[in-house]
């Protein structure tokens, strides 16, 4: 073998490198509520009436990989969000599957430890960090393996399942989506815990990667940008001696695109004061309104309502007052709301709707009672459900 130029030794030596290994894919989930920080050995419950992939990047290449722990370097992959056309942009779930060589909690170890970082506007082979970063999670104490080991010894593998309420607002487009090398394995320099790698396109691929990656991961020799502790780029030489089409695996999944719906409901048109409101979509305000049509003097008090269930209920007499309303709300009270009206309307009811999955597709009835010069009468409904857009 012809010995390398001195001047290509010596930069070789100067530079990062990761280090890869076989692996077998996971067979365990782990399951995190990133609001309560609850871990669960079983698979994520969906709280969304559905979930859209928009960066399906799990495509495991049978390969794990790493990098020097203790949070000294952190990976950057780049790619295009937004592969599946879904608009609502609240990523819900993420999935990545990692190994670890760290003592299980269980055990009396430290467990796992995953760190993630999403940008937007990230562009590749950038001197530092760039794009607008949207979010850092971490994850500590997951499990892990039944004995402190390397990267080079023992480890058992993960697919980590990160559930978001609220979600996430992820824009499409350019993205960059980081790993940090967080904890150290018992050698002292290599991280406990590393990431699996994934497929992307063949380098000789006439077909564009769907994830804007196969260019760039193929023929550069890194998997991904790397920076040190302060930010500044490491360049990478892999110690696998060949152009690789893989990246750090990983799954955004959004909330399916559902509109909001909402329609004026009158049973039998007996209520004379009316509920108006709009369409209800996360992120947003809730507006809604009543307008007063009965004699109910120079104002009062109104209380709004909002329930599960619309009826076509049966006409009774007020008890105050005496005039016939009849009940078009029922079941569990959602929500409850006091305003006054000064007997013509009441001003404009703002609430605003978080983020939240577990909205997206619950369906509702709102109905308002009307106090004020000695009645008491029932409003006509609304009825409608909560949409992304």
């Amino acid at each position: 073998m012809p010995m390398l130029p001195l001047a290509l030794l010596a930069f070789l030596t100067s530079v990062q490198a990761p280090h890869l290994r076989p692996a077998a894919a996971p067979r365990a989930t782990v399951r995190v509520d990133a609001t309560t920080g609850a871990v669960t050995r079983a698979p994520a419950q969906a709280r969304v009436a559905g979930e859209v992939s928009e960066f399906p990047n799990l495509d495991l290449a049978g390969f794990v990989t790493v990098d020097t722990g203790a949070s000294a370097v952190t990976w950057i992959n780049d790619g295009q969000k937004g592969v599946s056309g879904n608009t609502s942009d609240l990523v819900s779930r993420i999935v990545v599957p990692y190994c670890s060589a760290e003592l299980d909690p269980g055990l009396g170890g430290p467990g796992a430890t995953v760190k993630l970082g999403f940008y937007e506007g990230f562009t590749r082979n950038s001197p530092t960090p760039n794009g607008v970063q949207i979010a850092e999670l971490t994850f500590s104490g997951l499990p892990a393996h039944t004995a402190e080991s390397s990267f080079f010894g023992n480890s058992s593998c993960y697919f980590l399942e990160v559930e978001l309420d609220p979600a996430l607002q992820f824009a499409d487009g350019p993205i960059g989506y980081s790993w940090e090398f967080v904890d150290l394995g018992s050698d002292g320099v290599l991280a406990g815990t590393f990431p699996f790698l994934a497929n992307t396109s063949s380098c000789s691929s006439l077909v564009p990667d769907p994830l804007g990656q196969a260019p760039y991961e193929c023929c550069s020799f890194r998997p991904a940008d790397a920076y040190d502790a302060s930010g500044n780029q490491i360049v990478i030489i892999p110690t696998f001696p060949y152009c690789l089409p893989w990246s750090i695996a990983i799954d955004l999944r959004e909330v399916a695109d559902r509109t909001a719906s909402l329609s004026s409901w009158t049973g039998d048109g007996v209520n004379v004061d009316g509920l108006l409101a709009t369409p209800p979509v996360v992120g947003a305000d809730w507006t809604a309104r009543v307008l007063v049509q009965h004699p109910h003097g120079s104002g009062g008090l109104v209380r709004l309502l909002v329930r599960s269930n619309a009826i076509n209920g049966p006409t009774l007499l007020s008890p105050l007052g005496g005039r016939p309303f009849e009940v078009l709300a029922s079941g569990p009270i959602l929500a409850s709301y006091v305003l006054t009206h000064d007997g013509t309307t009441t001003p404009l009811l703002g609430v605003p709707l978080p983020l939240s999955p577990s909205l997206v597709g619950t369906s509702f009835a709102a109905q308002a009672t009307v106090l004020g010069g000695g009645f008491a009468d029932l409003s006509s409904a609304v009825i409608g459900t909560v949409g992304t857009r």
